[in-house]
């Protein structure tokens, strides 16, 4: 069994060495040091009067210390495995490789578990005894407030890394190892320094976002929150967090996508203004492998503190893992009346009125038509989407009710014009574009403003007629099939208004009243989906098994079938007053 686990061992850190070798290919500046699963800076022969920076830790797949080794912040990193920490006879032949002028000597900066704090005591005393200046320090621990869920502690880095990036910077300034290790040791365990963990595993519903994503920034700064209140309370504490003091946050994102991260600064930048902080500086990071849960961590380091503080942040350094900032100017923070949202220059719709006018009466029928068209299609919303299930993502119902109910939402609040067929199909062309989405709002935004565009070239004293309905719905047609690219399954939509165009135009040329003439037309748009059903083309692979009519046709049918119903009952109504 042992040798089982020391050939494990052995290919494990056969592992490490290749990824740190890597490193050494990406980054020019570092070299891996031999049997010890370390990366060094390259020039640290060179850094002469300057403290050399030593830290590690166990084997993640981020490489979090490995990563910040550079100029400006660590010499160099020891790993472990991913059990345990580095061996002590690997921190000391790093101690030995990089302290060789033994003059201003190492700082080793660690974490505080017991298991790290352990093996690099042990390596500093070795060490100590061997003529080396070696000094210890350790970021605590005890200001970690986690929330949503239980994580491993041994993944909080970051506390660790603000202290990486100002001993670093004082490094290269040539700062003492007693006056870095002051400084260090008192940002590190003063209080002014808090790290807090959420987990974000719950939002995977798109509706809940929003709601969860704020009351997850609120929950996580609560007990930062509660430091403040504390501290308002009893004057004499001076370096707890207060309002109007100025912070920096360190963002990490595990796991959670673009959009929530986004969301999540969002809110989370609100909250720490309201409470009366001002934020100088913020770091974002993303660790896709860092934690088996998705959520965030942030630290918050208080920059009132020390007034040298945002010097040494603000110093430069080149490393892989540190990441970009955003300072004060960047996110508007120096100016409280800095605008998040302008106003866009170019108008929802043209306004002007061109074709034919109607009365406000015959307009407000109008609209109680186009209002039932769109109720008969949130009322199919589950149906069309069983529907897609064979065609689709299995939500063109849930897209079209989303539309359908803006424009009725629109209607209700005296939004859309009913009394210029113009103005109201480009409205509802804007609100259709904007709701639905994909190809197939596309498709219907188009339609619509091609319909507002053919009722355009009639003047406005023109009597609306079935022709005029006839040309528009043509001249649409005309612009979808421009559209040359569409799959066979998307012209669907385009091939069941060709065929309620003919439907009409024969109709109407045989002199068949125009109210007949829209029921003929609602007609074979309804068997047209049934025709769909059992007409695709043989090459297609769901020729052999089909068992709902194509969504696209079906619901072509359903809202006209609504709108000639209303259209009906409208004038049934006004020839019985």
């Amino acid at each position: 069994m042992c040798e089982l686990r020391e050939q494990e061992s052995d290919y494990f850190d056969r592992i490490v060495n290749k990824s740190l070798l890597g490193m050494t290919k990406i980054h020019n500046g570092l070299i891996v040091l031999e049997g010890c699963k370390a990366i060094l800076r390259k020039d640290y022969k060179n850094m002469i009067g300057k403290v050399k920076l030593l830290s590690g830790g166990r084997t993640e797949n981020e490489l979090i210390h490995a990563g910040l080794v550079g100029p400006g912040m660590l010499t160099a990193a020891v790993l472990g495995n991913t059990f345990s920490a580095p061996s002590v006879n690997s921190i000391l032949g790093v101690i030995e490789k990089i302290g060789s002028d033994h003059s201003s000597g190492i700082l080793l900066i660690v974490q505080n578990y017991a298991e790290y704090l352990i093996i690099f005591t042990l390596a500093k005393l070795q060490a100590e005894a061997m003529g080396y200046n070696v000094r210890l320090i350790t970021v605590n621990e005890n200001n970690i407030c986690n929330y949503f869920g239980d994580t491993i502690k041994e993944q909080d880095y970051l506390s660790i890394l603000f202290i990486y990036k100002i001993a670093g910077a004082m490094s290269e300034e040539g700062k003492s190892i007693d006056e870095i290790e002051s400084l260090c040791n008192s940002v590190a365990n003063s209080g002014g320094l808090i790290s807090l963990k959420t987990d974000c595993k719950n939002i995977n519903y798109e509706e809940f976002q929003l709601e969860m994503l704020s009351n997850m920034a609120n929950q996580l700064l609560k007990p930062m929150i509660d430091i403040m209140n504390k501290t308002s309370e009893n004057k004499n504490e001076s370096k707890i967090f207060c309002a109007g003091h100025e912070i920096a946050i360190l963002i990490i994102n595990f796991g959670c996508s673009q959009i929530q991260k986004n969301i999540f600064i969002l809110e989370l930048v609100e909250q720490i203004k309201a409470a009366g902080l001002k934020i100088r500086r913020i770091y974002v990071k993303d660790f896709m492998t860092y934690s088996n849960s998705k959520g965030f961590q942030i630290c918050i380091l208080n920059l009132s503190f020390s007034t040298v503080l945002i010097k040494y942040l603000d110093f430069p350094t080149f490393t892989s893992a540190w990441p970009n900032v955003l300072t004060s100017e960047m996110i508007g923070n120096e100016n409280d009346e800095t605008e998040l949202i302008t106003s866009a220059k170019y108008c929802k719709y043209d306004i002007n009125l061109r074709g034919p006018i109607m009365n406000h009466e015959v307009g407000q029928a109008f609209l109680t038509v186009i209002s039932m068209a769109c109720a008969a299609i949130i009322a199919c919303k589950k149906q069309l989407d069983k529907m897609d299930e064979q065609y689709g993502n299995g939500d063109y119902g849930s897209r079209l009710a989303r539309g359908a109910k803006a424009i009725q939402d629109a209607i209700q609040k005296n939004e859309i014009l009913g009394t210029n067929l113009c103005v109201t199909f480009t409205q509802i062309s804007s609100i259709t574009q904007k709701t639905v989405g994909g190809l197939q709002g596309g498709l219907y935004s188009l339609l619509f403003y091609n319909i507002a565009k053919a009722f355009s070239e009639y003047e406005s004293d023109k009597e609306i007629t079935a022709d005029m309905w006839l040309n528009a719905l043509i001249t649409a047609n005309k612009a979808i099939e421009q559209f040359k690219v569409l799959s066979i399954d998307d012209q669907t939509l385009l091939h069941t208004l060709l065929a309620v165009q003919m439907s009409l135009e024969n109709a109407l040329n045989q002199t068949m009243d125009a109210l007949d003439a829209f029921g003929a037309a609602v007609k074979t748009a309804e068997n047209f989906t049934t025709n769909v059903l059992y007409a695709q083309p043989p090459h297609t692979k769901r020729h052999k098994e089909f068992k709902y009519p194509n969504p696209q046709a079906h619901a072509v049918g359903i809202w006209m079938r609504a709108a000639y119903e209303g259209t009906k009952l409208k004038l049934i109504y006004r020839n019985t007053k």
